[in-house]
């Protein structure tokens, strides 16, 4: 057997339910290595290495019960993934509580729904109904529902901590690619002495530009999972267009690729992204600054249909060379651009009212202090 060092002691997860003639406990533990189980009238003790919430350790609790049980008529099982024990009570009455005295529950018991039974709805002990106090009924359902309440809100914090670090990751990483981006063509543009840097724009920044697109399309599923907010329309609408306008770059010609629309293309996007995503980093996390707020909802005004209007003449420059390869594929490539057109339009007129409506809100109407702001649930608030 491994030896299991003694710090490395744990509590079990473990979760109870009873009848009235009986406690059933369910404790998380599987693969046991060694069991000590110690039954008294009055207590349970439970020493045991194997593999629980924590991986392989060394679990014991030492449970001091409400009442007493009939030893001799308690029993223990080991199941594929847990320990099933029912113990008898030597009173066949029900419990307020599984532990004595009144103080706070262990964080590791938990009450087990899936075998939870209020006393009214005991169908074994359905003919002793009428002889149970209100009192004790009451407590139980109250019990029930507080507990029921806690462990819902620890799964929500749970959620919520998993949403944080997943969305300050992504525009940490974000935040760095246009960095980058922005910085090397700002370096570039200022030291070029001839168009043969905007030339090369293209194909020395478009796998960056394209890993950041492609990863922008996680905003969708963020929307989709309640991360942030206003459904997936918006962040549909965005990602498609920008994720259209890329693409139809990549499969143009050298001819496309080399013009100086491309340069401005992609610094425009860089540029508003580096706002973006510096903003909403730091808003994950709690902290929102006065300056950083008014410069994230002011760019945009100018920076979004600069960026929409450099897609459309992006796309429009490709035409010809669709056109030619329509010849040869039999597909109505530039049908599909024209098409696209108007459909894009209406996406960016959504977008700019709705980023008109936020800003409004951001910052026209009274909020808290720049520095942090006040998050009522253990989920991020929800970004913009």
């Amino acid at each position: 057997m491994a030896e299991v060092r003694e710090e490395a002691v744990l509590s079990p997860l473990t979760f109870w339910a009873q009848r009235k003639d009986r406690i059933l406990l369910r404790v998380n533990l599987h693969s046991l290595k060694s069991k000590h189980v110690d039954i008294q009238p009055k207590s349970l003790n439970l020493d045991v290495v194997g593999t629980g919430q924590n991986g392989e350790k060394r679990y014991k609790f030492d449970l001091k019960l409400f009442d007493e049980l009939d030893v001799n008529n308690c029993h223990q099982k080991v199941r594929e993934s847990y320990l099933d024990f029912s113990l008898l009570k030597r009173n066949a009455e029900w419990w307020p509580r599984l532990l004595a005295g009144s103080g706070q529950v262990p964080p590791f018991i938990r009450v087990d729904f899936d075998r939870w039974v209020d006393p009214d709805d005991d169908e074994q002990e359905e003919t002793e109904e009428h002889d149970e106090p209100s009192d004790i009924k009451s407590m139980m359902n109250k019990f029930a529902s507080e507990a029921r309440q806690k462990q819902k809100g620890d799964e929500r914090q749970q959620l919520g901590e998993l949403a944080t670090f997943v969305l300050f990751i992504y525009n940490l990483v974000q935040l760095v690619m246009c960095c980058v981006l922005v910085g090397c063509l700002t370096l570039g543009a200022a030291t070029a002495s001839d168009g043969v840097f905007f030339s090369k724009v293209y194909s020395n920044f478009v796998g960056l530009v394209t890993v950041s697109t492609m990863m922008t399309s996680l905003e969708i599923l963020f929307a989709a999972l309640k991360f942030t907010p206003g459904g997936v329309l918006n962040p549909l609408f965005q990602v498609g267009g920008r994720s259209l306008a890329l693409a139809v770059l990549i499969y143009a010609d050298e001819v496309a690729h080399s013009r100086l629309c491309v340069f401005q293309l992609f610094y425009v996007w860089g540029l508003a992204d580096v706002i973006r995503f510096c903003y909403l980093m730091f808003s994950v996390i709690g902290h929102q600054f006065s300056g950083l707020t008014w410069l994230r909802y002011t760019m945009w005004l100018p920076l979004y249909p600069l960026g929409f209007g450099l897609e459309l003449v992006n796309i429009m420059g490709t035409v010809g060379f669709y056109s030619e390869k329509a010849l040869v594929d039999r597909m109505p490539y530039p049908y599909l651009i024209y098409s696209y057109i108007p459909i894009s339009v209406m996406g960016f007129l959504k977008l700019y009212m709705h980023m008109f409506k936020v800003r409004r809100k951001k910052l026209l109407q009274p909020s808290s202090p720049s520095n942090s702001f006040a998050r009522p649930s253990p989920l991020p608030k929800k970004l913009l």
